[in-house]
């Protein structure tokens, strides 16, 4: 029984795309084409994250995720809960992220007028200036990597990964 179940499972999971390629056919295997994905993905990954994120905390104090979230309450009016579910951080994680940002000059937390369980975010002057700062050095590191690219690739790149982002 264990043994039927097993080779369920093994069928299951080699499942076979077929792929055109010139006048042949390819099977790839989708555990195969899995292990691809995750692995470019995570290389794309860590370049950005090892690569940007001292130039950023050199130059403006700032990791990359306080980066995003300085980002994101510069953008919206969201409070701090709905900032972590935007940004997929935990509760405690934001909290720990706004209090960095606010002694650093960079936000201003008070209390909602109309709701003293709420809490408004501003983003300072100082922050404005150090977020600009930060958005000249991720796109220049993220323009050096895309500029592998040609304007067709990049085209489908953002695409897909638009795509992707959707599900």
């Amino acid at each position: 029984m264990y043994a039927a179940r097993a080779n369920k499972i093994v069928i299951q999971r080699t499942k076979v795309l077929l792929a055109k390629c010139n006048s042949c056919v390819v099977q790839v295997s989708t555990d195969v084409i899995v292990e691809q994905f995750l692995s470019r993905f995570w290389t794309v990954r860590q370049h950005l994250f090892r690569h940007v994120t001292p130039i950023m905390h050199q130059q403006e104090g700032l990791e990359l995720s306080e980066y995003f979230l300085l980002k994101h309450i510069f953008e919206h009016d969201d409070s701090p809960s709905e900032i972590a579910e935007h940004l997929q951080i935990p509760a405690h994680g934001i909290s720990r992220k706004l209090d960095n940002l606010q002694k650093q000059g960079l936000i201003n937390r008070s209390l909602d007028p109309e709701d003293a369980r709420k809490r408004i975010l501003q983003i300072t002057d100082q922050g404005r200036d150090s977020l600009s700062a930060a958005q000249d050095i991720m796109n220049r590191e993220v323009n050096q990597m895309l500029s592998k690219l040609s304007p067709e690739e990049l085209e489908l790149l953002l695409k897909l990964l638009g795509k992707l982002s959707q599900i």
